[in-house]
């Protein structure tokens, strides 16, 4: 249902964030109140705007048609991630499902002819009014398209059938052979997302110890603007420690990387015999270079960060590149007042 604040209201704030990242006004038509819509769009945008996203930006350009999902199943996890350290117990069963399977449905349906038919619809009924038009079209024909086409200029989608503006919407007809087998795969991958215990009221496992010791596993499958990632979750608690580790798997045209991420959540910790609640996230993640996080890269890199902790103390990892030479600089980045 379309309301603010719900389910259709996140997932398109979180394109509206991409775009809003770089400048680019939008308008979410979740607050049309049409509680029943075939289709919500993300509209008052410019083409040039897209044009010049898709030319300075094409990771982020990519990152943009799959931001709607990333947004909903960082949400899950996060209430998973609160049940669990919290002990809560807080109800959110239909909200995992209805997440999960919608965003498992939403992908499938890129890979059907169906796809065309609705983006005639919507091509008709927006007619030459480039405001009501939605910045994408179906999220995932889009994402696969420019995923395998990052230097692809935005203009050479076409002009709109219309005769006014550019023809943002992609077709499951406008997609290859390679293009349409990759996005079923991800419809594929889309199951590990319901390798979940908490979808079933699981929240944890005791392990009999000298410490009290609670775990609980789950799998994700996420897409990217490199491609996809498939993740491990690790929860575990004992006493005060309350760790959250990933294992990623990233996945790219024709490479595969490694990541891994730990978070330390909430651990208290003393400073001149006052309790404070660290909220700490160390995170280690494995990914392509910033400025080729593209479908094609072949290189990684280690990026250590501790950037959640309280501006009190900081850990400081930086890499610094100058000319051919690249120097690690570490430390400890102190803040007071």
């Amino acid at each position: 249902m379309a309301l603010p604040l719900a389910d259709a209201w996140l997932h398109e704030e979180w394109h509206r964030a991409v775009l809003n990242h770089r400048g680019i006004s939008s308008f979410n038509d979740v607050y049309h109140l049409n509680l029943f819509a075939e289709m919500i769009a993300v509209s008052h945008v410019d083409d040039q705007d897209l044009v010049r996203l898709k030319q300075k930006y094409p990771a982020e350009q990519i990152r943009l048609n799959e931001a709607g999902i990333e947004g909903e199943q960082q949400l899950v996890l996060k209430l998973e991630k609160d049940n669990f350290f919290g002990r809560k117990n807080a109800w959110h069963y239909f909200l995992y499902w209805l997440i999960k399977l919608n965003s498992l449905f939403y992908v499938a349906s890129g890979n059907s002819t169906e796809t065309d038919e609705l983006t005639d619809e919507f091509n008709q009924k927006e007619g030459r009014n480039i405001e009501a038009r939605d910045f994408t079209g179906h999220d995932f024909t889009a994402w696969v398209y420019d995923l395998h086409r990052p230097k692809e200029a935005y203009q050479e989608r076409g002009i709109h059938p219309s005769g006014k503006g550019l023809d943002r919407y992609i077709k499951f007809s406008d997609l290859t052979s390679d293009e349409r087998t990759f996005l079923h795969r991800q419809a594929q991958l889309q199951w590990l997302n319901l390798l979940d215990p908490h979808l079933i009221g699981l929240e944890g496992w005791h392990i009999p110890t000298s410490t009290p010791l609670r775990l609980n596993l789950s799998m994700g499958h996420m897409l990217t603007s490199f491609g996809y990632t498939v993740d491990t979750h690790l929860f575990l608690q004992r006493n005060l420690i309350n760790l959250f580790i990933v294992g990623h798997r990233f996945f790219n045209h024709q490479r595969r990387f490694s990541g891994l991420e730990i978070q330390l959540i909430d651990y208290p910790s003393k400073l001149e015999q006052k309790s404070l609640l660290s909220h700490l996230r160390t995170r280690s993640l494995d990914t392509t270079q910033r400025t080729e996080l593209l479908h094609q890269s072949s290189r990684a890199r280690w990026i250590i960060r501790a950037n959640d902790l309280p501006a009190i103390v900081r850990p400081m990892v930086r890499l610094l590149r100058r000319k051919d030479q690249i120097h690690w600089l570490g430390g400890w980045q102190c803040q007071f007042g």
